[in-house]
């Protein structure tokens, strides 16, 4: 996205020029527990996804999700000199550098038939894979298959997250780091590119000299609390062209754009093997990858058949391991057949001792961390990932009041805005990677503002559900996503481009929208939202 285009603070919103005058009144404090009612709309991104075309997936409704797909893309990053997917090879990010090839790999649109462009020292449009001992050889072969099938060219960048004494830790957050540590190269890698090959001048633009990043993540992801790589999307405004679309549905949209490997295994990093507290050193990855070799030859373990070896923990040079294979095939390896002991002494040779044989669970062990660590509060899993947001803000505790997040449409806002109301409105987007990530932190600032000052509304608003809201965001120069606005009186005080932790969003709320004396009661009641934060987005 391009930079914001500047509302200063302090401009007005004129109530006579509302097409909602007479209609509405500022809300006294109280009046604000009956929220502002709330528009559930099927949002359109992309909008042949929501035709009721009948029960089944023809080809020809698929092939215009995809070209809709295309074309959202290419909005999304119209302007940008490099395109950048982070590729893995699996079927997510293959199905993103499908469209993003398709949205930009192929140039100017006067030189539609050329691709002999790509193949040059400043392509477009690329995939990337980091290469470390994280990533298994066989999957790095697959990545460069598919990448030559799509047409993309591949950039094998080295990565050195295990250089970080973090993630080699393995306590919970090593999935942070190690995206961290991708997206900075990535984004290093193809600014120092493009910047090799084309100074910056006066015809081109500002805003169109920076690289769009892009990743796999797709709507099961959103609702994973252990995939904590999300955040660091987050903080390096990653875009995520599926975010939109479950497991099922991204497989079904590969396997129309004709990817080899739309029905494969997933095949996740191998660090995602071991149980928090074994430490990712390169020879226990190493080890990991050798023996999951050794399994796939032993019991020919196919292609799209899920198979793990989980490092549950380690006792000097010996590594408890349990194996994991899809439900019908776990009779196979059952205790005291043969099947098991030959497992166990291909395990045996990789320092592996064998303990047990389970029905696959995608994240099993990251999964089981999660529910290990929860106590009796509901609650407190919606606010993991706040502690985890940046690495300086604490622990947010739960807010009894319900507190609900709004979501408004752009009469809504006209209204609050035209009758003075005191409130915080997020736009975003549904296909913006980090505006999910920011959801939960909107929630708990709205759980906050609930508990203190029930005057203040905080909503989120889709700038794209419809013309109206499209026409809103334009007038008041949102052009970046996620955007929040804090509003006062018909003026704005303040907006931030980016996504901010819950702490952060408080302390702004609080010396923006409260009145002293209730803001000085929040900080004493709720100490945890005023923890020393940086107010910068990432």
């Amino acid at each position: 996205m391009g930079a914001a285009r500047a509302f200063p603070a302090g401009t007005a919103t004129r109530a006579d020029a509302s097409p909602f005058r007479g209609r509405h009144r500022r809300l006294t404090r109280g009046e604000r527990r009956r929220p502002l009612p709330t528009t559930t709309k099927v949002l359109a991104r992309p909008p042949i996804a929501e035709e009721a075309a009948g029960d089944g997936d023809d080809d020809a409704r698929l092939a215009r999700e995809l070209e809709a797909m295309v074309e959202s893309t290419r909005a999304a990053g119209a302007g940008a000199r490099m395109h950048v997917v982070a590729f893995s090879g699996g079927v997510d990010s293959s199905l993103v550098a499908h469209v993003v090839h398709r949205a930009f790999g192929a140039g100017d649109d006067d030189d539609d038939d050329d691709d002999d462009d790509l193949s040059g020292a400043s392509p477009r449009c690329v995939a990337a894979i980091g290469v470390s001992p994280s990533l298994p050889q066989s999957q790095l072969q697959i990545a460069r298959d598919v990448a030559a099938h799509i047409g993309i060219p591949l950039w094998e960048l080295p990565t050195n997250e295990g250089d970080i004494p973090e993630y080699v830790a393995n306590d919970g957050e090593s999935c942070a780091h190690c995206k961290n540590t991708l997206y900075s190269t990535l984004r290093a890698v193809a600014a120092a590119a493009t910047d090799s090959t084309a100074a910056p001048s006066d015809a081109v633009p500002p805003a169109a000299q920076h690289v769009v990043l892009y990743n796999g993540t797709n709507a099961d992801d959103l609702k994973d609390p252990s995939r904590l790589g999300i955040l660091a999307a987050a903080h390096h405004r990653v875009e995520s062209p599926a975010c939109r679309l479950d497991k099922t549905r991204v497989r079904r949209l590969a396997r129309a754009a004709g990817l080899p490997n739309w029905n494969l295994a997933a095949a996740p990093c191998l660090r995602s093997r071991l149980a928090p507290g074994v430490r990712a050193t390169s020879g226990q990855l190493e080890a990991v990858e050798a023996a999951e070799a050794a399994v796939r030859v032993a019991l020919n373990v196919g292609p799209t058949e899920n198979m793990r070896v989980r490092v549950m923990s380690r006792a000097g040079d010996v590594a408890l391991a349990t194996l994991e294979l899809d439900a019908s095939r776990v009779e196979e390896v059952a205790v005291g057949g043969d099947a098991f002991d030959v497992v166990s002494a291909e395990l045996g040779k990789r320092g592996m001792w064998l303990s047990d044989v389970r029905a696959f669970e995608s994240g099993s062990v990251a999964k089981r961390s999660v529910a290990d660590g929860d106590d009796d509060d509901d609650d407190d899993g919606a606010f993991a990932w706040s502690s985890l947001f940046l690495r300086f803000a604490p622990s947010v505790a739960s807010f009894e009041a319900p507190g609900p997040l709004e979501r408004w449409d752009a009469e809504q806002c006209e209204i609050a805005m035209a009758g003075g109301e005191v409130f915080v409105v997020s736009f975003g987007t549904t296909w913006c990677g980090p505006c999910h990530v920011l959801e939960p932190e909107l929630e708990t600032l709205a759980r906050f503002a609930w508990e203190f000052d029930d005057s203040i509304a905080v909503a989120k608003l889709d700038a794209e559900a419809s013309p109206a809201e499209a026409a809103l965001a334009e007038r008041l120069g949102v052009d970046a996503y996620p955007t929040t606005v804090w509003m006062r009186g018909g003026r704005e005080a303040h907006r931030v481009e980016g996504a901010l932790p819950a702490a952060a969003l408080a302390q702004l709320t609080a010396s923006l929208l409260m009145d002293g004396e209730v803001a000085e009661v929040a900080r004493v009641t709720r100490p945890e939202m005023f923890a020393p934060t940086p107010l910068e987005p990432f």
